[in-house]
């Protein structure tokens, strides 16, 4: 068929290079590239003031990887026809391939300007953009295109992708994502990101609803399944929802560690060394922690590998194992002469432990702190005077993690800070710390104590914890900690948390003695903080009584 249509090509007809193009193209859909390259050569030399036939030459040199002639064929489209949509999306697509980013971003958007229509060119700009970007720009752009053509499925499907961005804004998020879907945007990535926003805005059903639909359309869509097993954690329903849990570990922002140890799948550990691996951060790696004492009592031997600020912890927590404290980042040749038969993250301990909620431990703490510098914390508590001492934390995690929900300002936790007969003390980790309570008690009169040397050192941190008579705190890792010991901890919980606090009800059960203080409105903290200030006086006044 192909050598049918070539034979009606006239060398020297006006029409010629048009009509390689097409010939050009169909040879490259039959995947005859070599075939499609010397069509389009001879396009190029019937025609050499044809953007469009330089920028499908470009084209055919990327499908072969020679980069260096396709950037030569774009950079002739766009000296030609500086506006050249297809040659800027295509140009984009190699910076990208070369590593450089920041100058791809740039080809797409202008790819989108100069043609609002080209879906390549849209899809290009959300797939390039960093996961931790807030893009105004992007943002922006996409709203003049639907302001201008309010039937643009693509667009609408670009703009609730990009407000799941940075900030992860998944009100308007869903409203777009929505409307695109209605418009027919049917793809797997927008259907899981209408997913993923429902699941933001508490719409865990509908949420499971959107991941299903994106599965059935691609079943190996990493986000839509990833994304799902987080909707079936936070349900509690864990045995559905560990299986692809386990996708985070392909992640990119998450180092690749290379033990060259078998990975461990839940068989007979009697006689076997493990290893238990971190792979996330501090809170995570305490909770999952929770697990240890099964695997040190299965296992011949367990080797923990934790953060460094975590290593004297554990290593008092759990002194039947060997405890490496290490970054996730250094090579894992430490691992290498201790006699070690098996691995796993962290992280994938559940699976094999956690399948239902019936299979977490009711305990009383499984961390346990220096007593000595428990001891001394607890006499510099009782220099305050009468009174409960309460650790207070209010900022809590980072932009890709939510901080926005997480964090509060301390004038907002005033009604629990005023009330008579506490001390509060903050557990409050950052730099910016000692500065917030400082400006906070000029402002408010209400004296919070902050000692730097209790938060720089978790060690510290963890006595004070220990010493404490409880803690209030948004959700952040100091809640795992008090959790971990075995001390009261009131949450203040986001209306939509992270899925480590469930769905609903007040109670984790990761931890028997925290409790949780759930926000029902989005944003609107007053309730919680008041909730929290009678339970806390609540709580004291029973023990009193019962005292």
């Amino acid at each position: 068929m192909l050598r049918r249509l070539l034979s009606r090509v006239l060398p020297r007809d006006a029409d010629d290079s048009g009509e390689l193009r097409e010939l050009a193209r169909r040879a490259a859909v039959d995947g005859q590239i070599r075939q499609a390259h010397e069509l389009l050569e001879r396009a190029v030399a019937l025609d050499p003031r044809s953007p469009d036939a330089h920028s499908d030459l470009g084209n055919v040199y990327l499908m072969l990887g020679e980069d260096a002639k396709a950037e030569r064929s774009y950079g002739a489209a766009l000296a030609l026809s500086a506006q050249h949509a297809p040659a800027l999306a295509n140009l984009g697509l190699l910076r990208a391939r070369r590593g450089d980013r920041a100058a791809a971003l740039e080809c797409f958007r202008q790819a989108v300007r100069a043609d609002p229509w080209s879906v390549q060119a849209i899809r290009s700009l959300v797939d390039w953009l960093p996961d931790d970007t807030v893009p105004d720009e992007d943002i922006a752009l996409m709203r003049e295109i639907t302001a201008r053509f309010p039937d643009h499925a693509a667009a609408w499907a670009a703009l609730g992708r990009l407000h799941l961005r940075g900030a992860f804004d998944a009100v308007p998020a869903v409203d777009a994502l929505e409307r695109a879907v209605a418009l027919g945007q049917q793809d797997a990535d927008t259907i899981s990101g209408l997913g993923a926003g429902l699941q933001e805005v508490g719409r865990l059903e509908d949420a499971l609803a959107a991941f299903e639909r994106a599965r059935s359309i691609d079943p190996q869509h990493v986000s839509a399944r990833f994304h799902r097993a987080i909707a079936l954690l936070t349900l509690g329903r864990f045995a559905e929802g560990w299986p692809d849990y386990e996708l985070r570990l392909r992640s990119e922002d998450r180092p690749q560690r290379a033990f060259p140890f078998p990975r461990w799948g839940g068989e007979d550990l009697d006689g076997k060394t493990i290893l238990v691996h971190a792979e996330q951060g501090i809170g995570d790696e305490i909770l999952f922690a929770s697990c240890l004492p099964e695997i040190i009592a299965r296992a011949k031997h367990c080797v923990i590998d934790c953060a460094p600020k975590l290593a004297a912890i554990f290593a008092r927590s759990f002194p039947a194992a060997t405890v490496h404290g290490g970054l996730q980042s250094e090579p894992v040749d430490w691992a290498l002469p201790l006699g070690i038969d098996l691995q796993i993250p962290a992280g994938s301990v559940p699976l094999q432990l956690r399948p239902d909620v019936a299979a977490f431990p009711a305990h009383q703490g499984y961390l346990r702190a220096d007593p000595e510098k428990a001891r001394r914390w607890r006499e510099r508590l009782a220099a305050l005077g009468p009174g409960r001492a309460i650790g207070v934390s209010w900022r809590g995690g980072t932009l890709r993690t939510r901080a926005d929900r997480r964090t509060l300002p301390l004038s907002d936790l005033a009604p629990i800070l005023r009330e008579p007969g506490f001390h509060f003390v903050s557990v409050q980790y950052g730099p910016d710390a000692a500065t917030e309570v400082d400006r906070f008690a000029a402002e408010s009169g209400i004296r919070i104590h902050h000692w730097p040397e209790a938060v720089d050192d978790y060690d510290e941190t963890a006595a004070l914890v220990a010493a404490l008579d409880g803690i209030t705190s948004v959700c952040t890792a100091i809640v795992h900690l008090g959790g971990a010991l075995g001390g009261p901890v009131w949450v203040l919980t986001p209306r939509v948390p992270e899925w480590r606090y469930g769905a609903y009800g007040n109670r984790m059960p990761w931890y028997p003695s925290v409790h949780l203080i759930r926000q029902t409105e989005r944003r609107v903290w007053a309730p919680v903080v008041d909730a929290a200030r009678r339970e806390l006086r609540a709580t004291f006044a029973r023990r009193a009584s019962d005292a």
